[in-house]
């Protein structure tokens, strides 16, 4: 378990414990408001080879999804895959299913909650996918637009340069150095699982590479919602 916060050094509070908190920035060091730890887990869950069998359904089906649904615009993109978010659901593909990739999301989706003595809870998945060409990126945004979203994550099926940036909650706007700054980076990498809070702000730096970045976003639910969910309590 990581943490977007990080408490003072040699601090030993438990998850529910508040302290105040220290960032680096232009290489001084600044005092910020206290804050509760916000963990992010991070485990990777898929082969190459599997990554591979499912960024080629993603791709195959891209074009059929986007031909019949109408786009809602979304952290910059008004276009594509993301923004049809809520009218599929990757985890009901015939891929994703054969390699057994709900219930792995469901084992680390439990290892979460224990990290962050969190009872379990009944609820759905919601899982779609994002395919960024050269020059795209996804600005600042989250998944909590409604009570019942609890904890969302996303899925890399190819490495790339194309950082994902975790915001501090007590930096609202800032400049650019500062964003970098003022956040949690972890680059994309291949396989690799990442949970966190569904309030959480995050956003994807532009990709730059030619090819295509492929990632899968999910988000967990406490109730039925719109869209296309699916049961989650058990992972099978």
């Amino acid at each position: 378990m990581i943490y977007l916060i990080n408490m003072n050094s040699g601090h030993s509070a438990s998850a529910h414990e508040v302290s105040y908190n220290f960032v680096q920035a232009q290489g001084e060091s600044h005092l910020c408001p206290p804050a509760f730890r916000i963990p992010i887990l991070r485990r990777k869950i898929l082969s190459a080879e599997e990554c591979q069998l499912i960024r080629d359904q993603i791709l195959e089906k891209e074009s059929e999804i986007t031909s019949q649904h109408t786009s809602t615009p979304i952290a910059g993109l008004t276009s594509g895959l993301t923004t049809l978010w809520s009218h599929y659901n990757v985890l009901t593909w015939s891929v994703p299913e054969q390699v057994g990739l709900k219930q792995r999301l469901f084992d680390v989706y439990r290892e979460y909650l224990q990290l962050s003595e969190v009872q379990p809870f009944k609820n759905q998945i919601q899982c779609w996918a994002n395919a960024l060409r050269k020059g795209a990126g996804l600005e600042r945004h989250l998944h909590s637009n409604r009570p019942i979203t609890a904890i969302s994550g996303h899925l890399a099926l190819n490495t790339t340069s194309a950082a994902t940036l975790y915001h501090f909650p007590f930096v609202m706007k800032c400049s650019q150095t500062q964003t970098e700054t003022y956040c949690l980076k972890l680059e994309s990498e291949e396989g690799w699982v990442t949970f966190f809070p569904s309030w959480v702000q995050h956003s994807t730096m532009p990709y730059q590479e030619d090819g295509i970045r492929v990632t899968m976003a999910f988000d967990i639910l406490a109730e039925i919602a719109k869209g296309s969910p699916i049961p989650f309590d058990t992972g099978n």
